[in-house]
Protein backbone atom coordinates (compact mmCIF):
# COMPACT_ATOMS: atom_id res chain seq x y z
CA UNK A 1 0.00 0.00 0.00
CA UNK A 2 1.28 3.48 -0.69
CA UNK A 3 2.59 5.64 2.07
CA UNK A 4 0.28 7.92 3.89
CA UNK A 5 1.17 11.57 3.93
CA UNK A 6 4.01 11.74 6.44
CA UNK A 7 2.44 14.95 7.76
CA UNK A 8 5.74 16.50 8.67
CA UNK A 9 6.06 20.24 8.37
CA UNK A 10 8.78 21.74 6.25
CA UNK A 11 11.15 23.33 8.75
CA UNK A 12 12.01 26.87 7.85
CA UNK A 13 14.43 28.34 10.37
CA UNK A 14 12.78 31.07 12.34
CA UNK A 15 15.22 33.92 12.51
CA UNK A 16 14.97 35.82 15.75
CA UNK A 17 16.42 39.23 16.33
CA UNK A 18 18.59 39.55 19.41
CA UNK A 19 18.38 43.36 19.39
CA UNK A 20 15.39 45.33 20.69
CA UNK A 21 12.83 42.57 20.43
CA UNK A 22 11.27 41.26 23.60
CA UNK A 23 8.60 39.24 21.80
CA UNK A 24 8.96 35.48 22.02
CA UNK A 25 10.66 34.00 18.96
CA UNK A 26 8.40 32.69 16.27
CA UNK A 27 8.56 29.02 15.50
CA UNK A 28 7.93 26.92 12.50
CA UNK A 29 4.26 26.32 13.19
CA UNK A 30 2.48 24.62 10.30
CA UNK A 31 -1.14 25.27 9.53
CA UNK A 32 -3.24 22.22 10.31
CA UNK A 33 -2.82 20.01 7.39
CA UNK A 34 -5.91 19.78 5.29
CA UNK A 35 -6.71 16.80 3.13
CA UNK A 36 -7.99 18.09 -0.19
CA UNK A 37 -8.24 14.80 -1.95
CA UNK A 38 -7.42 11.15 -1.50
CA UNK A 39 -8.00 9.35 -4.76
CA UNK A 40 -5.66 7.24 -6.78
CA UNK A 41 -4.18 4.02 -7.87
CA UNK A 42 -2.18 2.56 -5.04
CA UNK A 43 -1.85 6.00 -3.54
CA UNK A 44 -3.42 8.35 -1.12
CA UNK A 45 -3.54 11.75 -2.70
CA UNK A 46 -3.25 14.28 0.07
CA UNK A 47 -2.37 17.93 0.03
CA UNK A 48 -1.24 19.77 3.05
CA UNK A 49 -0.63 23.47 3.31
CA UNK A 50 2.41 23.98 5.48
CA UNK A 51 3.49 27.32 6.75
CA UNK A 52 5.26 29.16 9.50
CA UNK A 53 3.87 31.66 11.93
CA UNK A 54 5.62 34.86 12.93
CA UNK A 55 5.43 37.07 15.98
CA UNK A 56 6.52 40.47 17.11
CA UNK A 57 9.44 41.94 15.22
CA UNK A 58 11.18 38.68 14.48
CA UNK A 59 12.80 38.39 11.11
CA UNK A 60 10.66 35.72 9.55
CA UNK A 61 9.16 34.69 6.28
CA UNK A 62 6.33 32.42 5.31
CA UNK A 63 7.00 29.43 3.11
CA UNK A 64 3.98 27.56 1.82
CA UNK A 65 4.37 24.03 0.58
CA UNK A 66 2.14 21.11 -0.11
CA UNK A 67 2.78 17.42 -0.39
CA UNK A 68 0.37 15.40 -2.47
CA UNK A 69 0.92 11.69 -2.59
CA UNK A 70 0.39 9.95 -5.89
CA UNK A 71 1.10 6.44 -6.93
CA UNK A 72 3.49 6.13 -9.80
CA UNK A 73 5.39 3.78 -12.01
CA UNK A 74 8.43 1.81 -11.03
CA UNK A 75 10.81 -0.15 -13.28
CA UNK A 76 9.08 -3.48 -13.74
CA UNK A 77 10.75 -6.84 -13.39
CA UNK A 78 7.94 -8.88 -14.85
CA UNK A 79 7.03 -10.16 -18.24
CA UNK A 80 3.64 -11.40 -19.29
CA UNK A 81 3.23 -14.82 -20.84
CA UNK A 82 1.36 -15.29 -24.08
CA UNK A 83 -1.92 -15.84 -22.24
CA UNK A 84 -1.27 -12.80 -20.03
CA UNK A 85 -0.90 -14.74 -16.79
CA UNK A 86 1.01 -12.92 -14.10
CA UNK A 87 4.49 -14.21 -13.43
CA UNK A 88 4.88 -14.72 -9.65
CA UNK A 89 6.99 -12.23 -7.77
CA UNK A 90 10.54 -13.34 -7.06
CA UNK A 91 11.38 -13.69 -3.41
CA UNK A 92 13.06 -10.66 -1.84
CA UNK A 93 16.85 -10.71 -2.01
CA UNK A 94 17.32 -11.59 1.63
CA UNK A 95 16.79 -15.15 2.76
CA UNK A 96 16.31 -14.79 6.54
CA UNK A 97 12.52 -14.82 6.64
CA UNK A 98 10.11 -15.08 9.51
CA UNK A 99 6.53 -15.90 8.61
CA UNK A 100 3.95 -14.27 10.86
CA UNK A 101 1.43 -16.76 12.19
CA UNK A 102 -2.23 -15.85 12.48
CA UNK A 103 -3.44 -15.53 16.06
CA UNK A 104 -6.87 -14.97 17.49
CA UNK A 105 -7.50 -11.34 18.26
CA UNK A 106 -8.67 -12.10 21.78
CA UNK A 107 -5.29 -13.66 22.55
CA UNK A 108 -3.43 -10.40 21.94
CA UNK A 109 -5.99 -7.72 22.72
CA UNK A 110 -6.40 -6.67 26.36
CA UNK A 111 -9.79 -7.12 27.93
CA UNK A 112 -12.29 -4.38 27.26
CA UNK A 113 -13.01 -2.04 30.17
CA UNK A 114 -16.03 -2.89 32.30
CA UNK A 115 -17.96 0.21 31.19
CA UNK A 116 -18.22 -1.03 27.60
CA UNK A 117 -20.17 -3.95 26.29
CA UNK A 118 -17.98 -4.29 23.21
CA UNK A 119 -15.78 -7.35 23.12
CA UNK A 120 -13.18 -5.51 21.04
CA UNK A 121 -13.19 -1.84 21.94
CA UNK A 122 -11.15 1.03 20.59
CA UNK A 123 -9.31 1.17 23.90
CA UNK A 124 -8.23 -2.46 23.48
CA UNK A 125 -6.79 -1.81 20.02
CA UNK A 126 -5.23 1.43 21.27
CA UNK A 127 -3.50 -0.40 24.10
CA UNK A 128 -2.17 -2.95 21.62
CA UNK A 129 -0.79 -0.09 19.52
CA UNK A 130 0.78 1.65 22.53
CA UNK A 131 2.51 -1.46 23.80
CA UNK A 132 3.36 -3.37 20.62
CA UNK A 133 5.83 -2.21 18.01
CA UNK A 134 5.95 -5.57 16.23
CA UNK A 135 3.41 -6.51 13.52
CA UNK A 136 0.54 -8.75 14.58
CA UNK A 137 -1.55 -10.85 12.18
CA UNK A 138 -5.02 -11.58 13.64
CA UNK A 139 -8.28 -13.27 12.82
CA UNK A 140 -11.61 -13.42 14.64
CA UNK A 141 -11.58 -9.64 14.86
CA UNK A 142 -14.38 -7.09 14.89
CA UNK A 143 -14.29 -7.20 11.07
CA UNK A 144 -16.09 -10.55 11.16
CA UNK A 145 -19.27 -8.68 12.12
CA UNK A 146 -19.16 -6.23 9.24
CA UNK A 147 -21.74 -6.43 6.50
CA UNK A 148 -18.89 -5.66 4.12
CA UNK A 149 -17.10 -8.81 5.20
CA UNK A 150 -20.11 -10.92 4.33
CA UNK A 151 -21.69 -9.20 1.33
CA UNK A 152 -19.22 -7.01 -0.55
CA UNK A 153 -18.34 -8.39 -3.97
CA UNK A 154 -16.86 -6.54 -6.91
CA UNK A 155 -18.24 -8.91 -9.55
CA UNK A 156 -21.80 -8.69 -8.30
CA UNK A 157 -23.71 -7.79 -5.17
CA UNK A 158 -24.30 -4.61 -3.22
CA UNK A 159 -20.86 -3.02 -3.62
CA UNK A 160 -21.18 -2.82 -7.40
CA UNK A 161 -24.54 -1.13 -6.89
CA UNK A 162 -23.04 1.36 -4.43
CA UNK A 163 -19.86 2.24 -6.34
CA UNK A 164 -20.82 3.02 -9.91
CA UNK A 165 -17.52 4.56 -10.96
CA UNK A 166 -14.12 5.12 -9.41
CA UNK A 167 -11.24 7.35 -10.42
CA UNK A 168 -8.02 5.36 -10.64
CA UNK A 169 -4.45 5.78 -11.74
CA UNK A 170 -3.50 3.86 -14.83
CA UNK A 171 -0.20 2.03 -14.58
CA UNK A 172 1.57 1.82 -17.93
CA UNK A 173 2.01 -1.47 -19.73
CA UNK A 174 3.91 -4.26 -17.97
CA UNK A 175 4.64 -2.12 -14.94
CA UNK A 176 3.09 -3.38 -11.77
CA UNK A 177 5.32 -1.65 -9.18
CA UNK A 178 3.73 1.47 -7.76
CA UNK A 179 5.79 4.15 -6.05
CA UNK A 180 4.47 7.35 -4.52
CA UNK A 181 5.53 10.60 -6.17
CA UNK A 182 5.01 13.41 -3.65
CA UNK A 183 3.83 16.69 -5.06
CA UNK A 184 6.03 19.80 -4.95
CA UNK A 185 8.95 18.30 -3.06
CA UNK A 186 11.97 20.65 -3.19
CA UNK A 187 14.19 18.24 -5.13
CA UNK A 188 11.71 17.58 -7.93
CA UNK A 189 13.41 20.11 -10.26
CA UNK A 190 16.70 18.26 -9.76
CA UNK A 191 15.43 14.95 -11.15
CA UNK A 192 17.15 13.95 -14.38
CA UNK A 193 14.28 12.00 -15.95
CA UNK A 194 11.37 11.44 -13.54
CA UNK A 195 8.50 13.89 -13.80
CA UNK A 196 5.30 14.38 -11.82
CA UNK A 197 3.08 13.77 -14.84
CA UNK A 198 4.72 10.39 -15.48
CA UNK A 199 3.18 9.10 -12.25
CA UNK A 200 -0.34 10.49 -12.43
CA UNK A 201 -2.31 9.32 -15.45
CA UNK A 202 -5.93 9.08 -14.33
CA UNK A 203 -8.99 7.35 -15.70
CA UNK A 204 -12.56 6.88 -14.42
CA UNK A 205 -13.86 3.31 -14.65
CA UNK A 206 -16.36 0.93 -13.11
CA UNK A 207 -14.87 -0.97 -10.14
CA UNK A 208 -15.06 -4.29 -12.01
CA UNK A 209 -12.73 -2.89 -14.69
CA UNK A 210 -9.99 -2.51 -12.06
CA UNK A 211 -9.99 -6.30 -11.69
CA UNK A 212 -9.93 -7.12 -15.38
CA UNK A 213 -6.89 -8.91 -16.79
CA UNK A 214 -6.53 -6.55 -19.72
CA UNK A 215 -4.92 -7.97 -22.81
CA UNK A 216 -2.60 -4.97 -23.07
CA UNK A 217 -1.10 -5.69 -19.64
CA UNK A 218 -2.20 -2.37 -18.13
CA UNK A 219 -2.51 -2.34 -14.34
CA UNK A 220 -5.15 -0.30 -12.55
CA UNK A 221 -5.52 0.24 -8.83
CA UNK A 222 -7.96 2.21 -6.76
CA UNK A 223 -7.78 3.65 -3.28
CA UNK A 224 -9.56 6.50 -1.61
CA UNK A 225 -10.24 7.84 1.81
CA UNK A 226 -13.78 6.66 2.46
CA UNK A 227 -14.80 10.05 3.84
CA UNK A 228 -14.09 11.63 0.44
CA UNK A 229 -16.41 9.32 -1.47
CA UNK A 230 -19.97 10.44 -2.08
CA UNK A 231 -21.03 6.92 -1.11
CA UNK A 232 -19.37 7.25 2.29
CA UNK A 233 -22.50 6.81 4.40
CA UNK A 234 -23.46 3.54 2.73
CA UNK A 235 -19.90 2.22 2.85
CA UNK A 236 -19.38 3.12 6.50
CA UNK A 237 -22.70 1.55 7.44
CA UNK A 238 -21.34 -1.74 6.07
CA UNK A 239 -18.11 -1.19 8.03
CA UNK A 240 -19.72 -0.40 11.36
CA UNK A 241 -17.02 -0.18 14.02
CA UNK A 242 -14.14 0.59 11.63
CA UNK A 243 -13.48 3.74 13.65
CA UNK A 244 -12.49 1.53 16.59
CA UNK A 245 -9.25 0.88 14.70
CA UNK A 246 -8.31 4.58 14.62
CA UNK A 247 -6.45 4.38 17.89
CA UNK A 248 -5.20 7.96 18.24
CA UNK A 249 -7.16 11.19 18.02
CA UNK A 250 -5.19 12.86 15.22
CA UNK A 251 -4.74 11.97 11.56
CA UNK A 252 -7.69 9.59 11.49
CA UNK A 253 -8.26 8.27 7.95
CA UNK A 254 -9.94 5.10 6.69
CA UNK A 255 -9.33 3.90 3.15
CA UNK A 256 -10.82 1.54 0.60
CA UNK A 257 -8.51 -0.49 -1.69
CA UNK A 258 -9.41 -2.35 -4.88
CA UNK A 259 -6.89 -4.17 -7.04
CA UNK A 260 -6.10 -7.27 -9.04
CA UNK A 261 -3.43 -9.92 -8.97
CA UNK A 262 0.11 -8.76 -9.68
CA UNK A 263 -0.01 -5.23 -8.27
CA UNK A 264 2.97 -4.45 -6.01
CA UNK A 265 3.51 -1.40 -3.84
CA UNK A 266 7.19 -0.51 -3.50
CA UNK A 267 8.80 -0.65 -0.06
CA UNK A 268 8.04 2.36 2.13
CA UNK A 269 7.14 3.38 5.66
CA UNK A 270 4.18 5.27 7.12
CA UNK A 271 4.22 7.43 10.25
CA UNK A 272 0.91 6.01 11.45
CA UNK A 273 -0.71 3.19 13.35
CA UNK A 274 -2.17 1.00 10.62
CA UNK A 275 -4.86 -1.65 11.00
CA UNK A 276 -5.32 -3.33 7.62
CA UNK A 277 -8.25 -5.69 6.96
CA UNK A 278 -8.48 -8.00 3.95
CA UNK A 279 -12.11 -8.49 2.84
CA UNK A 280 -11.66 -10.41 -0.43
CA UNK A 281 -8.68 -12.08 -2.08
CA UNK A 282 -5.18 -12.38 -0.66
CA UNK A 283 -2.23 -10.03 -0.16
CA UNK A 284 1.34 -10.60 0.95
CA UNK A 285 3.11 -8.04 3.11
CA UNK A 286 6.92 -8.14 3.23
CA UNK A 287 7.90 -6.36 6.44
CA UNK A 288 11.16 -4.96 7.76
CA UNK A 289 11.73 -3.17 11.09
CA UNK A 290 12.62 0.54 11.31
CA UNK A 291 16.24 -0.33 12.14
CA UNK A 292 16.79 -1.82 8.66
CA UNK A 293 19.26 -0.07 6.37
CA UNK A 294 16.84 0.68 3.51
CA UNK A 295 18.75 3.60 1.93
CA UNK A 296 15.74 5.89 2.00
CA UNK A 297 15.23 8.59 -0.57
CA UNK A 298 15.97 12.05 0.84
CA UNK A 299 12.96 13.55 2.58
CA UNK A 300 13.15 16.41 0.05
CA UNK A 301 12.77 13.94 -2.85
CA UNK A 302 9.39 13.12 -4.46
CA UNK A 303 9.86 9.47 -3.37
CA UNK A 304 10.17 10.55 0.27
CA UNK A 305 9.38 7.63 2.58
CA UNK A 306 10.34 4.99 0.02
CA UNK A 307 13.38 2.73 0.03
CA UNK A 308 15.97 2.90 -2.72
CA UNK A 309 16.63 -0.82 -2.16
CA UNK A 310 14.56 -3.03 -4.46
CA UNK A 311 13.90 -6.01 -2.21
CA UNK A 312 12.48 -8.00 -5.14
CA UNK A 313 15.40 -7.46 -7.49
CA UNK A 314 16.12 -10.22 -10.00
CA UNK A 315 19.80 -9.35 -9.59
CA UNK A 316 20.24 -9.50 -5.81
CA UNK A 317 24.02 -9.52 -5.85
CA UNK A 318 24.13 -6.24 -7.77
CA UNK A 319 21.55 -4.82 -5.39
CA UNK A 320 23.71 -5.71 -2.40
CA UNK A 321 26.75 -4.14 -4.07
CA UNK A 322 24.79 -0.89 -4.35
CA UNK A 323 23.28 -1.19 -0.88
CA UNK A 324 25.63 -3.29 1.26
CA UNK A 325 23.99 -2.31 4.54
CA UNK A 326 20.86 -4.24 3.54
CA UNK A 327 22.76 -7.52 3.87
CA UNK A 328 21.99 -7.47 7.61
CA UNK A 329 18.23 -7.12 7.11
CA UNK A 330 15.70 -9.19 9.00
CA UNK A 331 12.59 -9.85 6.93
CA UNK A 332 9.09 -10.86 7.99
CA UNK A 333 6.23 -11.88 5.73
CA UNK A 334 2.49 -11.89 6.41
CA UNK A 335 -0.06 -13.34 4.02
CA UNK A 336 -3.58 -12.03 4.53
CA UNK A 337 -6.70 -13.88 3.46
CA UNK A 338 -10.36 -12.86 3.78
CA UNK A 339 -11.11 -11.74 7.32
CA UNK A 340 -7.49 -11.35 8.40
CA UNK A 341 -6.30 -8.15 10.05
CA UNK A 342 -2.70 -6.95 10.13
CA UNK A 343 -1.58 -4.47 12.74
CA UNK A 344 1.36 -2.64 11.18
CA UNK A 345 3.26 -0.42 13.64
CA UNK A 346 4.50 3.04 12.63
CA UNK A 347 7.72 3.28 10.60
CA UNK A 348 7.83 -0.40 9.67
CA UNK A 349 8.87 -0.82 6.04
CA UNK A 350 6.45 -2.80 3.92
CA UNK A 351 6.06 -4.00 0.36
CA UNK A 352 2.59 -5.27 -0.56
CA UNK A 353 1.65 -7.67 -3.36
CA UNK A 354 -1.85 -8.65 -4.48
CA UNK A 355 -1.94 -12.41 -4.98
CA UNK A 356 -5.42 -13.23 -6.31
CA UNK A 357 -7.57 -11.85 -9.17
CA UNK A 358 -9.92 -9.93 -6.87
CA UNK A 359 -8.62 -7.98 -3.89
CA UNK A 360 -10.74 -5.78 -1.65
CA UNK A 361 -9.34 -4.23 1.52
CA UNK A 362 -9.90 -1.45 4.02
CA UNK A 363 -7.55 0.07 6.55
CA UNK A 364 -7.55 2.60 9.35
CA UNK A 365 -4.73 5.08 9.92
CA UNK A 366 -4.12 7.37 12.89
CA UNK A 367 -1.08 9.39 13.87
CA UNK A 368 1.79 7.88 15.81
CA UNK A 369 3.09 9.87 18.81
CA UNK A 370 6.28 10.68 16.89
CA UNK A 371 4.23 13.02 14.72
CA UNK A 372 3.34 15.35 17.59
CA UNK A 373 6.99 15.31 18.67
CA UNK A 374 8.05 16.44 15.21
CA UNK A 375 5.45 19.20 15.23
CA UNK A 376 7.16 20.48 18.35
CA UNK A 377 10.58 20.14 16.75
CA UNK A 378 9.59 22.10 13.69
CA UNK A 379 8.00 24.83 15.81
CA UNK A 380 11.31 25.57 17.54
CA UNK A 381 13.32 28.57 16.36
CA UNK A 382 16.91 28.32 15.24
CA UNK A 383 19.29 31.16 16.18
CA UNK A 384 19.82 32.55 12.68
CA UNK A 385 19.37 36.14 11.54
CA UNK A 386 17.83 36.99 8.18
CA UNK A 387 20.40 39.72 7.46
CA UNK A 388 23.41 37.38 7.69
CA UNK A 389 25.42 36.76 4.57
CA UNK A 390 25.40 33.32 2.99
CA UNK A 391 28.87 32.74 4.41
CA UNK A 392 27.66 33.57 7.90
CA UNK A 393 24.58 31.41 7.56
CA UNK A 394 26.64 28.46 6.30
CA UNK A 395 28.96 28.79 9.29
CA UNK A 396 26.00 28.95 11.68
CA UNK A 397 24.46 25.87 10.05
CA UNK A 398 27.73 23.96 10.42
CA UNK A 399 27.91 24.89 14.09
CA UNK A 400 24.29 24.04 14.82
CA UNK A 401 24.39 20.68 13.02
CA UNK A 402 27.70 19.67 14.61
CA UNK A 403 26.62 20.52 18.13
CA UNK A 404 23.14 19.03 17.67
CA UNK A 405 24.45 15.71 16.34
CA UNK A 406 26.94 15.53 19.18
CA UNK A 407 24.29 16.25 21.81
CA UNK A 408 21.62 13.90 20.44
CA UNK A 409 24.21 11.12 20.22
CA UNK A 410 25.54 11.76 23.73
CA UNK A 411 22.19 12.25 25.46
CA UNK A 412 19.88 9.88 23.59
CA UNK A 413 21.95 7.78 21.13
CA UNK A 414 21.76 7.51 17.36
CA UNK A 415 21.16 4.36 15.37
CA UNK A 416 23.94 3.50 12.93
CA UNK A 417 22.31 2.01 9.86
CA UNK A 418 25.65 0.62 8.73
CA UNK A 419 28.44 -0.67 10.98
CA UNK A 420 31.52 1.49 11.36
CA UNK A 421 34.88 0.17 10.12
CA UNK A 422 36.83 -1.69 12.78
CA UNK A 423 39.39 1.09 13.04
CA UNK A 424 36.87 3.93 12.92
CA UNK A 425 37.61 6.62 15.49
CA UNK A 426 35.67 9.42 13.81
CA UNK A 427 33.70 11.86 15.89
CA UNK A 428 29.96 11.12 15.97
CA UNK A 429 29.22 14.12 13.76
CA UNK A 430 31.67 12.88 11.12
CA UNK A 431 30.18 9.41 11.18
CA UNK A 432 26.61 10.71 11.14
CA UNK A 433 27.18 13.01 8.17
CA UNK A 434 28.97 10.22 6.28
CA UNK A 435 26.02 7.91 7.00
CA UNK A 436 23.51 10.50 5.83
CA UNK A 437 25.30 10.98 2.52
CA UNK A 438 25.83 7.24 2.02
CA UNK A 439 22.30 6.20 2.94
CA UNK A 440 20.37 8.82 0.99
CA UNK A 441 22.48 10.60 -1.60
CA UNK A 442 25.44 8.62 -2.91
CA UNK A 443 23.62 6.33 -5.31
CA UNK A 444 21.20 9.00 -6.56
CA UNK A 445 24.05 11.25 -7.68
CA UNK A 446 26.41 8.49 -8.77
CA UNK A 447 23.73 6.97 -11.02
CA UNK A 448 22.81 10.28 -12.61
CA UNK A 449 19.24 10.14 -11.29
CA UNK A 450 19.86 13.56 -9.73
CA UNK A 451 21.26 16.47 -11.70
CA UNK A 452 24.50 18.06 -10.54
CA UNK A 453 25.27 21.69 -11.27
CA UNK A 454 29.06 21.94 -11.43
CA UNK A 455 28.98 25.70 -11.02
CA UNK A 456 26.83 25.46 -7.90
CA UNK A 457 29.06 22.77 -6.39
CA UNK A 458 32.06 25.03 -7.00
CA UNK A 459 30.28 27.98 -5.41
CA UNK A 460 29.30 26.02 -2.31
CA UNK A 461 32.82 24.62 -2.04
CA UNK A 462 34.18 28.17 -2.20
CA UNK A 463 31.71 29.36 0.44
CA UNK A 464 32.66 26.52 2.77
CA UNK A 465 36.35 27.25 2.27
CA UNK A 466 35.74 30.94 3.04
CA UNK A 467 33.83 30.00 6.19
CA UNK A 468 36.63 27.83 7.51
CA UNK A 469 39.33 30.34 6.62
CA UNK A 470 37.52 33.33 8.10
CA UNK A 471 36.74 31.40 11.27
CA UNK A 472 40.33 30.19 11.63
CA UNK A 473 39.19 26.59 11.48
CA UNK A 474 41.78 24.20 10.13
CA UNK A 475 40.41 22.01 7.38
CA UNK A 476 42.01 18.73 8.32
CA UNK A 477 39.46 16.04 9.03
CA UNK A 478 40.98 15.52 12.46
CA UNK A 479 40.50 19.10 13.60
CA UNK A 480 37.36 20.21 11.77
CA UNK A 481 34.74 18.70 14.05
CA UNK A 482 36.62 19.35 17.27
CA UNK A 483 36.97 23.03 16.40
CA UNK A 484 33.31 23.33 15.44
CA UNK A 485 32.25 21.72 18.70
CA UNK A 486 34.61 23.90 20.73
CA UNK A 487 33.95 27.14 18.84
CA UNK A 488 32.23 28.81 21.79
CA UNK A 489 35.19 28.06 24.08
CA UNK A 490 37.46 30.31 22.07
CA UNK A 491 39.37 27.71 20.07
CA UNK A 492 38.36 29.49 16.90
CA UNK A 493 37.12 33.03 16.53
CA UNK A 494 33.65 33.58 15.00
CA UNK A 495 34.92 36.36 12.74
CA UNK A 496 32.64 35.37 9.90
CA UNK A 497 29.58 36.41 11.93
CA UNK A 498 31.17 39.50 13.53
CA UNK A 499 30.25 38.15 16.93
CA UNK A 500 26.52 38.09 16.17
CA UNK A 501 25.96 34.44 16.97
CA UNK A 502 25.42 34.31 20.70
CA UNK A 503 26.81 31.06 22.17
CA UNK A 504 24.05 31.05 24.77
CA UNK A 505 21.34 31.22 22.09
CA UNK A 506 23.03 28.45 20.16
CA UNK A 507 23.33 26.27 23.27
CA UNK A 508 19.68 26.89 24.14
CA UNK A 509 18.51 25.91 20.66
CA UNK A 510 20.64 22.74 20.70
CA UNK A 511 19.34 21.72 24.12
CA UNK A 512 15.69 22.27 23.20
CA UNK A 513 15.97 20.35 19.93
CA UNK A 514 17.95 17.52 21.50
CA UNK A 515 15.45 17.16 24.35
CA UNK A 516 12.60 16.96 21.85
CA UNK A 517 14.31 14.22 19.83
CA UNK A 518 14.90 12.40 23.10
CA UNK A 519 11.14 11.94 23.45
CA UNK A 520 11.25 9.49 20.53
CA UNK A 521 11.88 6.16 22.24
CA UNK A 522 13.11 4.07 19.31
CA UNK A 523 16.66 5.05 18.30
CA UNK A 524 16.20 4.01 14.65
CA UNK A 525 13.02 6.10 14.27
CA UNK A 526 14.71 8.95 16.11
CA UNK A 527 17.65 8.82 13.69
CA UNK A 528 15.43 8.66 10.59
CA UNK A 529 13.45 11.72 11.70
CA UNK A 530 16.65 13.48 12.77
CA UNK A 531 18.09 12.97 9.28
CA UNK A 532 14.89 14.44 7.86
CA UNK A 533 15.27 17.49 10.09
CA UNK A 534 18.89 18.09 9.06
CA UNK A 535 17.92 17.91 5.38
CA UNK A 536 15.02 20.31 5.87
CA UNK A 537 17.22 22.70 7.83
CA UNK A 538 19.85 22.95 5.08
CA UNK A 539 17.17 23.25 2.42
CA UNK A 540 15.56 26.11 4.34
CA UNK A 541 18.74 28.15 4.60
CA UNK A 542 20.49 27.25 1.31
CA UNK A 543 17.93 25.67 -1.02
CA UNK A 544 17.44 22.10 -2.23
CA UNK A 545 20.13 22.24 -4.92
CA UNK A 546 22.74 23.11 -2.28
CA UNK A 547 21.92 20.34 0.20
CA UNK A 548 24.21 17.68 -1.26
CA UNK A 549 27.05 20.14 -2.06
CA UNK A 550 26.82 21.44 1.52
CA UNK A 551 27.06 17.95 3.02
CA UNK A 552 29.94 17.06 0.72
CA UNK A 553 32.03 20.22 0.91
CA UNK A 554 31.28 21.84 4.24
CA UNK A 555 31.78 18.68 6.25
CA UNK A 556 34.63 17.35 4.10
CA UNK A 557 33.23 13.85 4.10
CA UNK A 558 33.37 13.01 0.41
CA UNK A 559 35.66 14.43 -2.23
Amino acid sequence: MPPKQQRESVPTPTTTSSRGNNAPPAGIVPNRLKIIQLLGCLAVVAAWLLGRGGSGGSSSSHIASKDAFHRGTFPSHITLSDNQLIVPMPLPIHTRFRQLSVVRAKSVLPSSPPETSETQSRSAYAQLARTQRMPVLMNETLADQWTARKEWDLRSGNLTKTLKQVKVYRQSQNRRFFTTFHDNKPMEPLLATKRWQDYNAQVAVAPSVVLKDNTDGVFLYFTSAIDLLKERETLLRDLQGLEQLQVSDEGRVSNLWIGRRGIVTSTHYDATFNFFVQLRGRKRFTLLPPSTSMYLYPCLHPHYGHAQVNISSLNPQAELVNFPGFARAEVYTAELGPGDMLYLPPFWFHQVETLEPDSLSVNAWSDAPEYSVMLDVYSMPVPFESHWSQTGTVFAAMLLISKLVEDVHAQHSLHWFAPAPAADTAAPVARFMAMLVEQRYRRLYASGEMLQNATLYSQVEGTCASVLTASHIQTSATLLYRQLLEWDTGLSSPDVLNGELDPARLASAVAALSNAFGKIADSAIRTTLFMNYIEHLVNAVLGAASVHPFFVNCFLLVQ
